[in-house]
This record gives structure tokens, sequence and C-alpha cells, in this order.
């Protein structure tokens, strides 16, 4: 894991406060009901594994991607985890299926 330096530690919790708020104005807005979905849709993530995972809604997905970056370029990545679902190696029973 990344060592940040106390300026930066504190920049980055600023930046994930700003976000919460940010979250909630979008939160409240959906409640209103003036658009077709009351959820906010955007998951939050720290890196393309994270909202890989997150857009997909597959647990373990983000890990397999970050192992896989050590060994091989994005494009590879995206190639192997497409063969991973194939062999349903995150755990799903059938096809579309959530695990």
């Amino acid at each position: 894991m990344l060592q940040l330096s106390p300026a930066m530690e504190a920049y980055e919790e600023a930046i994930r406060t700003a976000l919460g708020a940010a979250m909630e104005v979008a939160r409240q807005a959906r409640l209103r009901g003036l658009d077709p979905s009351t959820q906010v849709e955007i998951p939050i993530a720290s890196d393309l594994a994270d909202r890989v995972e997150a857009l997909l809604g597959i647990r373990g997905v983000a890990v397999r991607i970050r192992e896989l970056e050590q060994q091989m370029s994005r494009e590879e990545v995206a190639l192997r985890i497409g063969d991973d679902f194939v062999k349903r190696k995150f755990g799903e029973t059938k096809p579309g299926a959530d695990p």
C-alpha cells in the first residue's frame, strides 16, 4: 500500500469529506422524485480495480485485477479477467447470475 505524507493524507481526507457531502446532495436531490431513479448510481472507488468491482457487483474482481496488473498490461488484464469470467472463477453459478 502507498504511504502518504501527513499533508497528502489530510488532502485525501478533505477530498473524501467533500465527496461525501456531494453524494449526500445528490441523494437528497434524487429523493425529490424528479429523476427516474432515487439512487445515486455512481459507485465510489479508489482505483480502476475497485471501480470495475463496484460496477459489476461481484466480489473478488478488484483483487484479481490488482494481482494481474503486477504481471501484465491493462489490455492483457482485461482479456485475462474475461477468461476468468468464462471459467466462472468469481463464484458465478450460471450465466448472468450474481454470486
